[in-house]
């Protein structure tokens, strides 16, 4: 067999010599090219009749004679350039027609596979991935056939021009899908612009528009606060409808609530006039169960009422608890796990470290507060273990001197008269960052002298033992080394124990909360228990002690739903996602519609995943990832951020426009939550303009409801008197106590008052919004009762932004507000959210007569000093109070300022005193203030009180 490649045969040189001209003919795979006297021509073999060759006396001539009845005579060749040239050329011709008959088999495939692509570039339909990868598997098996130069083939006109469209998405199907689904979009806007401009009441923006013609297999539509997202699913539902894309029974809603599902099936049913498959996840979750088992289970009584479950979750724990052989399981996680162990070395300063305490409430069995986590854990396992302590008791011998407070051993065994003192050290007695190592060094050494000199019995603890796990098994051996006796742990005494400090009743928010997000999640131990299983640290071998009676009360709960048939909330998710899978329910759905998108949690995602692989529908869902608020009831917003990861190939859209509030709001909301750079990022374009703040940040001087009269008379005079809307929203239920709405009333007849928690609130838009309870606290908002760790296995792994969630519940509150928000803060500790609005380059009103923002406690660093009023008038503390004793007295001069360092020296913060105070020299922290003794005035250490500084000074007159 002769090689295909291209073969090139001259004219004998002498020829050309003679004919002083040359030519040649050059043999391809599908074609001859050929040159006469500078002159080319190329012609496909399925142009050519015929070829033959005329002898002459030297030279041979080549005849072509071509199909349009013309010849052309090539002169000049040798004989065996001819025999090869025919043989070649003869083998060459019978390959491509054998190519042309081989296409010519796929005729069918080729003419469907190009009428798609013709519909396709005409614009008559958008390219899915999933159509675009079919197709292009499809037209696979005609690859080797489009690599060719196919249009060179003895192929009909017709075939080639086919071939040609196929090509185009067989070279690059990825912009072939771009480009083509650019031109669809151009063709159908313009096709429906008469539907969008009139389906709702005002047009629907280009963005909603280009969202709704986008017809990909999911498509995420990204949306603001305001931006119309429920537009968007009128307008998506009567688009499918018009272009005959789906049949109403063929279109699926899907919603959080009952009241958005019902808001969303009224407004179609207005606006297109249909009955669309309307449901919340659970009811349409029941109803495929119905489906499947030919009727629908039984849901339990407690399924929706939430103070009914909680009745039933501490009887059983009650029930489980009662059992002899669980409560050393249970004793175990309440003397050593009750609450998150954070190591005290991992704190950056005294004022994190107070905080942490105060979030989790260190509260023993007997109910004292105590400073630390270990301390915690001894003084719990001293009481279970039927041994009497007193905590921090004053020690036997009189210790106090006129500069220093008497000696208060941390632990005192009196049946046994024996001291326990727990240091937190590090193996190399090296402290915290916070503690002075040396001064702590020091006082340790100075407590073992004292016990020594007065031969009183001292067992000590190290904060190290704790994070290797013995603490406990060192401390029971330390004391049985001395004679302490250990009672056998009494049940009854320790539940009550339990019980009367509120232990029980926590547990059980945190069972209740954990059963619900197991269920969500599949409720697989194994799978749980193997993230752990690498790991020895302290959350694992909490969540170890946890699970262990998790496992007994999830037994109890799962037995008594069986004694009555019955499911909950989340069987109806998990049984229809199986009974789907299995085939056992008949779903027509060609197209998924969901509403607040950024709140899917695991489980529904599942079913999603579910339907679209049972029915092969796509994936409309709507959300706004900044108003993401719901993950204590299982929502993952990583599900949302990043949603191909869970639902594969996918197209997102924006609305960035927003209807509702004007740009100074829009723009300290965006600023505020792009803050955590995990959110994903997008511009909103406002309608509404201002040509001032709209954010108002307010501190009174003092918490009373009467500041709230000159807000409503601000907003009465702002809007002319007219009827206006005022939203109160609150982090908590209880944050609108001390509302008088009758004087509010008085004030602002016209007016319209409302109260929401800011959840509650959510979709719902005032005129204007007063936000209160911005206090730093465990209720406060941001709500510094953080989750606790063992839920946190089970939530999304996070952002590690700190109050990452609060933060966005916080841009849901400001961004109710049409006109005009305000931010009252509490007089005494005012919230961290509203003090970075106060001290950042934001765009706010503020509103506040004291030095706040510059008061900070000299001793947390990282707490502010606030006003505060004691038995003996007003004086200025630590927010960290009761952890943190920082106290000072208000500018003796003035009588108002705060006095702070100010560089070698203290100053008084007042701008209309700024009094000028000297350190003490004797403990080089305090600064000398004047004071009346009995012999008159005379200067004293401001820390005689808070650290016991006895250094005087009589008055001269310099300083």
């Amino acid at each position: 067999m002769i090689n295909l490649a291209d073969l090139t045969f001259k004219t004998h040189w002498l020829f050309n010599l003679i004919q002083t001209y040359g030519s040649f003919i050059t043999v391809g795979d599908y074609s001859a090219e050929i040159k006469i006297n500078e002159k080319k021509q190329k012609f496909n073999f399925h142009e050519i009749l015929s070829i033959e060759k005329a002898a002459g006396l030297l030279f041979h001539k080549l005849v072509f004679s071509l199909t349009n009845g013309s010849q052309i005579v090539l002169n000049g060749f040798t004989k065996k350039q001819l025999e090869i040239l025919l043989s070649s050329y003869s083998e060459k011709k019978a390959t491509s027609e054998k190519l042309a008959h081989e296409i010519s088999t796929h005729k069918k495939l080729i003419q469907q596979s190009a009428e798609w692509c013709s519909k396709a570039t005409s614009g008559d339909f958008f390219i899915s991935e999933r159509e675009k990868n079919e197709r292009f598997k499809v037209i696979s098996s005609l690859g080797k056939y489009l690599k060719l130069p196919f249009h060179q083939l003895p192929l009909a006109a017709d075939t080639i021009n086919e071939l040609w469209l196929i090509s185009e998405l067989y070279a690059n199907p990825d912009e072939y899908k771009k480009s083509k689904n650019k031109n669809f979009t151009t063709t159908e806007l313009s096709l429906y612009a008469e539907y969008f401009e009139k389906i709702e009441s005002n047009p629907l923006t280009i963005e909603q528009r280009e969202s709704i013609v986008c017809d990909e297999d999911s498509v995420l539509v990204v949306a603001s606060a305001g931006s119309g997202k429920t537009s968007l699913l009128v307008g998506k539902v009567g688009y499918l409808i018009e272009k005959q894309l789906a049949q109403p029974h063929e279109i699926l809603i899907l919603a959080f609530n009952k009241s958005a599902k019902e808001e969303i099936f009224n407004r179609i049913l207005d606006k297109v006039g249909l009955d669309i498959d309307c449901h919340t996840f659970h009811s349409f979750g029941l109803n495929v169960l119905g489906q499947a088992h030919q009727e629908k289970p039984s849901l339990s009584d407690f399924v929706g009422n939430d103070a009914l479950f909680g009745k039933v979750m501490t009887q059983i724990i009650d029930d489980v608890f009662n059992i002899p052989k669980h409560i050393e399981i249970a004793a175990n996680f309440f003397i050593s796990h009750s609450k998150p162990y954070r190591n005290q070395f991992d704190f950056k300063n005294l004022g994190e470290y107070y905080q942490y305490t105060k979030t989790n409430q260190l509260i023993t069995f007997k109910g004292e507060f105590v400073k630390s986590f270990e301390e915690l854990e001894i003084a719990n396992y001293l009481s279970s273990s039927g041994i009497n302590y007193q905590y921090e008791p004053d020690y036997k011998y009189e210790t106090a001197t006129p500069s220093k407070r008497g000696y208060k051993p941390d632990f005192y065994l009196p049946d046994y008269d024996i001291y326990i003192e727990h240091f937190a050290i590090n193996e190399d007695e090296s402290t915290p960052v916070f503690i002075d190592c040396e001064d702590y060094r020091q006082s340790m050494e100075w407590k073992r002298e004292l016990h020594k000199n007065n031969q009183t019995t001292l067992i000590e603890t190290y904060s190290y033992e704790k994070k290797e796990g013995v603490i406990l098994s060192n401390l029971r051996a330390r004391l049985t080394s001395v004679g302490v006796s250990f009672s056998p742990l009494n049940p009854e005494y320790f539940l009550k124990d339990l019980n009367d400090r509120g232990y029980i009743s926590e547990f059980a928010k945190l069972v209740t909360q954990f059963l619900n997000l197991f269920k969500s999640r599949g409720g697989n131990a194994q799978i749980l228990l193997s993230k752990l299983q690498a790991t020895n640290d302290q959350v694992s071998l909490r969540f170890r002690a946890f699970f262990k009676i998790f496992q007994l009360i999830f037994g109890f709960y799962t037995a008594k739903l069986e004694e009555k048939k019955d499911i909950d909330f989340h069987d109806m998710i998990n049984l229809s996602v199986n009974a789907i899978l299995e085939k056992k329910a008949i779903l027509p759905y060609k197209y998924i519609l969901i509403d607040e998108f950024q709140d899917i949690s695991y489980g529904r995602a599942q079913l999603l995943t579910a339907l679209q692989k049972a029915t092969q529908a796509k994936l409309f869902a709507v959300g706004d990832d900044w108003q993401s608020i719901y993950s204590f009831t299982g929502s993952d917003i990583e599900l949302m951020t990043n949603f191909g990861d869970f639902f594969g190939f996918y197209e997102q859209r924006f609305l960035s426009n927003t209807f509702r509030f004007n740009d100074k709001i829009e723009e300290v909301a965006s600023a505020f939550i792009q803050k955590n750079p995990k959110q994903l990022s997008k511009k909103i374009t406002t309608y509404k303009k201002s040509n001032k703040p709209e954010i108002v940040l307010i501190k009174p001087k003092k918490d009373s409801g009467r500041f709230l009269e000159d807000v409503v008379k601000e907003i009465s005079v702002l809007s002319l008197n007219k009827p206006t809307s005022i939203l109160f929203l609150g982090r908590n239920n209880n944050n609108d106590e001390g509302i008088d709405y009758v004087a509010l009333k008085k004030i602002a007849p016209s007016s319209s008052f409302e109260f929401k928690t800011v959840h509650r609130a959510k979709g719902y838009e005032a005129d204007f919004v007063v936000v209160l309870g911005l206090k730093r606290a465990r209720s406060g908002f941001p709500n510094e009762m953080v989750n606790d760790p063992i839920i946190n296995i089970l939530l999304p792994v996070g952002d590690g932004f700190a109050y990452s969630e609060e933060r966005r519940l916080f841009y849901v509150a400001l961004t109710r507000a049409k006109q005009r928000a305000y931010l009252i803060a509490d007089s005494i500790s005012p919230s961290i959210f509203f003090l970075e609005l106060a001290s950042e380059a934001y765009n706010v009103e503020k509103r506040f007569a004291d030095n706040l923002l510059s008061r900070m406690c000299p001793i947390c660093k990282s707490a502010h000093v606030v006003e505060r009023i004691g038995s003996k008038g007003a004086f200025f503390g630590c927010e960290n109070f009761p952890n943190c004793t920082y106290t000072s007295d208000p500018c003796n001069t003035c009588n108002i300022g705060f006095i702070k360092e100010a560089g070698g020296y203290y100053q008084c913060d007042n701008d209309l005193c700024k009094t000028k105070f000297s350190h003490c020299p004797s403990c080089k922290s305090g600064k000398l203030i004047q004071k009346k003794g009995k012999y008159g005035l005379f200067w004293g250490c401001s820390e005689y009180f808070s650290a016991g500084c006895s250094f005087t000074k009589k008055i001269t007159n310099n300083r």
